[in-house]
């Protein structure tokens, strides 16, 4: 049997050793009884986490998933009669239901026009008005790995009074990147792609100044003052994104992925993004070289680990046939093949693939 390759962290990143520790770790614990260990570990995690993207606790709930966090604020948006939301036409679908769920309320969701292989900045301009609440949108797209300018989204959407709301879960872990600097109002992403992590352990920015404004409607035992007053009288909300916490949390994901990024800390996300930018640069060049139509930009500051190229033949058949050579990818558009690159990926690990599809390529299958 071949060795298997990971080349689809874009869907499951490759859990490392120290994750399967930390986890193993936390079924000992479990089993002691220790409860103050388990919620150390899920604060130590949002700590970490909020260092990773430049910002503090208070900012950082945890979430399961970006469906969730997109609900959660959906929620609690202030919408008056004619609302309007503003979606990507590129979105993968935990960016978009939350939103529609809306529409019975009175609120429309408008959707933004694509144009190859991004929504330009100005189609979402076209639709955005004194109305609009809210703008979402995925900073990496899933189906051809665009990478969009924070800072302009920003500028952007404040200029009419909405709210911005980032879909990280193809760009966290993967690139660097520093809410400090970027003026975002809500950034949000799950555990199990760039993060190395098990699934169900993500996590929810908001902006503290946004936080004031907004109250989910739906608070859990986490969200208060005192999480340990177990006969409440009264419900007094903590401050930042802690009113968005959901309840008891997947502390063993939390475990596991606290490991992960520790390890992408300790690896330096400016040494991951550059190494993943050289990977895939490589690959670039190479499906260029085999006469192949790569969708995702070759400019460095527009992508991040993803690498869609279309086949001239079925995509589903390309990807069968790289799967029985070990390499596992994942098709993405109608001819899409997907490449998503980490920086645990190996130099050999891209020549064998490159190797690979050279030989699919002289025989006719791609």
């Amino acid at each position: 049997m071949k060795a298997i390759i990971n080349f689809d962290q874009g869907t499951a990143g490759s859990l490392q050793p120290e994750v399967k520790t930390a986890i193993d770790d936390f079924f000992r614990n479990w089993e002691k009884g220790e409860t103050a260990k388990w919620m150390r570990i899920y604060r130590q995690s949002k700590e970490a986490f909020a260092e990773l993207i430049g910002t503090t606790l208070k900012n950082v709930a945890g979430i399961p998933n970006v469906s969730t966090a997109a609900g959660l604020v959906a929620s609690a948006l202030p919408l008056g009669p004619g609302s309007n939301i503003v979606v990507s036409g590129l979105e993968f679908p935990s960016n978009v239901y939350p939103w529609m769920a809306l529409q019975p309320r009175g609120t429309r969701v408008r959707i933004a026009t694509s144009r190859g292989n991004f929504v330009p900045i100005s189609e979402f301009e076209k639709l955005m008005d004194e109305n609009t609440t809210i703008v979402a949108v995925s900073h990496v797209i899933f189906s051809t790995g665009y990478r969009y300018n924070l800072d302009d989204l920003v500028d952007l959407v404040h200029r009419v009074g909405a709210f911005l709301f980032v879909d990280a879960y193809q760009s966290a872990g993967a690139i660097k990147i520093n809410l400090t600097e970027a003026n975002v109002d809500f950034l949000c992403t799950g555990s199990s792609k760039w993060l190395l992590g098990p699934p169900g352990a993500g996590f929810l920015y908001v902006d503290e100044r946004v936080a004031e404004k907004l109250h989910p409607p739906v608070p859990s035992w986490l969200c208060v003052s005192d999480v340990f007053d177990l006969s409440p009288k009264y419900l007094t909300e903590l401050k930042g994104a802690a009113k968005f916490e959901t309840g008891t949390p997947n502390l063993m994901g939390y475990a596991g992925v606290m490991a992960s990024i520790v390890k992408i800390k300790e690896y330096g996300i400016e040494n991951v993004e550059k190494r993943i930018l050289s990977l895939t640069q490589w690959l670039i060049e190479e499906l260029v070289r085999l006469g192949l139509e790569v969708i995702t930009p070759r400019e460095k500051d527009q992508r991040a680990g993803i690498v869609v190229f279309k086949t001239k033949t079925e995509p589903l058949k390309v990807i069968h046939r790289l799967r029985e050579e070990g390499i596992i990818v994942w098709k993405r558009g109608d001819r899409g093949v997907r490449f998503s690159i980490h920086f645990t990926n190996r130099e050999d690990e891209i020549d064998y693939a490159v190797k690979t599809l050279r030989n699919f390529s002289e025989r006719g299958l791609l």
